[in-house]
């Protein structure tokens, strides 16, 4: 493996060469793994061909079809990771394969390590580091540069042992230095405004000098030296328990032991885990600090183990309750506030007769839960296990349900939490489209608000919020009972376009009537046709049943709905009127709608047959052009729209009366033959077999009636292409029917008869 670095500051960029001997042992396809995933590869060769890399579950991979030894060639890229002091390059290499590494780095003089290697060696030349090495097996390679240090001496390990003299806390600090010259290092020690007592270094008196605004030490000599300060710091008691703060050099191991009188439980800031240890009436504090300048130790009286391991808890409960046909269903959510200690278990007391379906909280926390059996018929224990130990505050939620009788007032099954310091809770009665929860006795519950409700239970509620109750410790014997919840008529705005065809002898008209509910919801519509109209056909969403009534010489037509009806839907409604022959005028009957707060309307008007159609009383009706009519009305037309109208339903009724002249129909042919070939073959023994080729046109024939010779036999008839079974006609026995098709553009029709003759003689 050759290693070239570059560096282009800040970067650093690698390129390798990777060279591989591969020995494939057997004929037949092999996955060779080469490299580890990720790796850029930008060339790969095999004995000078380029050759393909593919992912597998063990890396990069080639192919190889038949055994041999082969000579790989490997290029790719890496980018080195930059660091305060210097570089690190990660270097993928091939699995469980020896490496002979050659690396050239950037820079003479360079502190080079290879992890892993052996024989690991350096050589500068020029403005260039070269490093040989050999890699044991091994999937990568770091390799680590960075220029000679230029610090003359580290701090590695620091111990400080205090212990508690009347109001002030005695420390013994004792600190290893490495110094990495022979040269005079000064080491910074505590802060000027520490009472400092005496500094050694190796055990000899040490000079201590003011450096800024620090006391500060000289340290002389190559490797490794003890230096120990013993210094004093003031207890303060001025708020709250007492405490020390301590300003150390910041040492990346630093070990505190403080040695109390009495049993006392001491923390310490920043927080660490403390070992607090109590022998003969003294307290021993040990603790490892990280790596900072300021340590601040407080202590108090230690709590008793059986106090300590004392659980204290508050509960907040609050009962989401609603009605189905039959069921009465309860969502709990029970906020536990563990104030002391921890728990991995929780209880609850579920109600009598109770079902319960699913315990879960938000946060995961619930691993699995047990319900009891109950004593006597009472009430049963829930007992909640955790997948670990909590404290503060856990949010458990509950799903049980119980059976409701219409007709028999129910206490509302609530749950409580034993064993809490304190508890409280709300009960909210909501109410459904079907059925509503009132209280027929408030079991000495306060009535609260709605808005009482803390937003993470709001959040769950998805029906209204009819009666809302807060209590307090013992839980109250709510009585509730189901009923139909009082139902307000929606508000709703209409639009009914109508479509009129007039045809020989009916009008039929074809109604879309759009509802818009603005708000609540509507179960029931009543719509009103005028008198001497037959309703077809209605349909619409979500329709139970509807019934025609007549009322004060008018039609009224009840629908009933299976669910209330809200937003925008649309009915469908086909009825019609039969003109009589001796009437010239014509009233268009229009679909009304009763309780729309807003009612408008579109007329369109198209002939079906041979009449002609004139407006001769338009009352409160505008014309309006038909493009502007809707698209929905304009589809269901199939012939040209002859006149179109709109109007707004008012005190005053809108009105359309039509003149309709009926003219006589002026008959036309009906089909045609366009031309007809006729081929006959005579044979010897007498027999004419003819072939008849019709090109027709057809516009409402049924039949094409073809009279033939007399003695004729029909062998075949085909029509457009397709065969055809001929009829004979009831009056002449020669007649043969034909049905055709209905085509303007011509189609072919053959006929294939035979006839007797007489034979041919000389």
């Amino acid at each position: 493996m050759s290693v070239t670095v570059a560096t282009t500051e800040p970067l650093a960029t690698a390129e390798v060469r990777l060279q591989l001997r591969v020995e494939v042992l057997e004929d037949g396809w092999v996955t060779v793994p080469v490299l580890p995933l990720g790796t850029p590869v930008t060339n790969a060769t095999v004995d000078g061909t380029n050759v393909q890399l593919f992912a597998t579950e063990h890396g990069l991979a080639w192919g190889a079809k038949k055994a041999g030894t082969y000579g790989m060639a490997l290029n790719y890229t890496i980018d080195a990771a930059r660091s305060d002091f210097g570089f690190t390059l990660a270097v993928p290499a091939p699995p469980g394969t020896a490496v002979n590494l050659s690396a050239s780095l950037p820079g003479s003089g360079l502190d080079v390590a290879v992890i892993p290697s052996a024989g690991t060696r350096t050589r500068s030349s020029g403005n260039t580091t070269r490093v040989t090495a050999t890699i044991p097996p091994s999937s990568g390679i770091q390799i680590s540069w960075r220029r000679p240090v230029s610090d003359t001496h580290a701090v590695g390990r620091a111990a400080y042992t205090g212990h508690l003299a009347g109001e002030a806390v005695t420390w013994s600090g004792e600190i290893v230095v490495e110094i990495f010259t022979e040269d005079t290092a000064t080491l910074d020690l505590l802060p000027r405004t520490t009472t400092l007592r005496e500094v050694t270094v190796d055990g000899r008196p040490a000079p201590i000098l003011v450096h800024g605004s620090n006391f500060a030490t000289l340290v002389k000599g190559q490797g490794k030296h003890t230096v120990v300060v013993a210094f004093q710091v003031p207890v303060d008691r001025s708020t709250g328990p007492p405490k020390v703060a301590v300003t150390v050099p910041p040492v990346p191991v630093s070990r505190f032991d403080l040695t109390l009188d009495g049993k006392k439980e001491v923390s310490v800031t920043p927080a660490s885990n403390v070992e607090n240890k109590v022998t003969g009436g003294v307290t021993r504090a040990t603790v490892f600090v990280p790596m900072t300048s300021d340590v601040v130790f407080t202590w108090a009286e230690a709590v008793p183990e059986a106090i300590r391991a004392e659980v204290r808890a508050n509960a907040g409960l609050y009962h989401l309750l609603h009605a189905e046909e039959g069921v009465l269903y309860v969502h709990a959510m029970v906020l536990f506030d563990i104030t002391r200690g921890e728990t991995s278990t929780l209880t609850l007391e579920v109600p009598q007769g109770v079902q319960v379906n699913r315990i879960t909280s938000p946060s995961g926390a619930v691993a699995d839960w047990r319900i009891g059996e109950s004593e006597n018929g009472g009430t049963r224990q829930a007992t909640i296990f955790l997948d670990r130990k909590v404290g503060g505050e856990l949010l458990i939620e509950i799903d049980y349900d119980s059976s409701l009788s219409e007709d028999q007032p129910l206490a509302a099954p609530l749950m409580t939490a034993p064993g809490v310091q304190r508890q409280r809770g709300m009960v909210a009665l909501l109410s459904s489209k079907d059925l509503t929860l009132k209280p027929e006795d408030e079991g000495g519950a306060t009535r609260v608000g709605e808005n009482q409700l803390p937003a993470f239970v709001r959040d769950k509620v998805e029906l209204t919020v009819a009666h809302t109750f807060k209590y307090v410790e013992a839980a109250p014997s709510i009585v509730i009972a189901s009923s139909e919840p009082e139902r307000k008529q929606g508000r709703f705005d209409a639009q009914v376009d109508t479509l009129v065809s007039l045809g020989e002898v009916t009008m039929r008209c074809s109604a879309s009537v759009e509802l818009n509910v603005k708000s609540g919801g509507i179960m029931d519509l009543t719509l009103d046709l005028p008198a001497g109209v037959n309703l077809l056909a209605l349909a619409g969403p979500s329709i139970r049943t509807h019934t025609v009534a007549t009322e004060a010489g008018a039609q009224r037509i009840d629908v009933a709905f299976t669910q209330e009806m809200e937003g925008q839907f649309r009915l469908e409604v086909e009825y019609e009127r039969i003109m009589v022959d001796s009437e010239a005028d014509v009233e268009v009957p229009t679909l009304a709608v009763r309780g729309a707060e807003v009612e408008q309307g579109r007329l369109a008007v198209e002939a079906l047959s041979a009449v002609e159609v004139q407006a001769s009383t338009t009352t409160q009706l505008t014309d309006v052009d038909v493009n502007d009519l809707p698209r929905q009305l304009v589809l269901r037309t199939t012939n040209p729209i002859l006149m179109a109208f709109k109007y707004v339903k008012a005190e005053q009724p809108s009105r359309l009366v039509l003149a309709i002249t009926r003219h006589q129909v002026v008959e036309v042919q009906e089909a045609a033959i366009d031309q007809a070939d006729y081929t006959t073959l005579f044979t010897s023994d007498g027999l004419a077999v003819t072939t008849a080729q019709f090109v027709v046109r057809n516009s409402r024939k049924q039949f094409l009636r073809i009279e033939l010779p007399e003695g004729s036999t029909v062998w075949s008839a085909f029509v457009d292409g397709r065969p055809e079974k001929p009829a004979l006609g009831e009056d002449n026995a020669n007649e043969v029917l034909i049905k055709i098709v209905t085509s303007t553009r011509g189609f072919p029709v053959r006929l294939v008869y035979a006839t007797d003759g007489s034979k041919i003689g000389g």
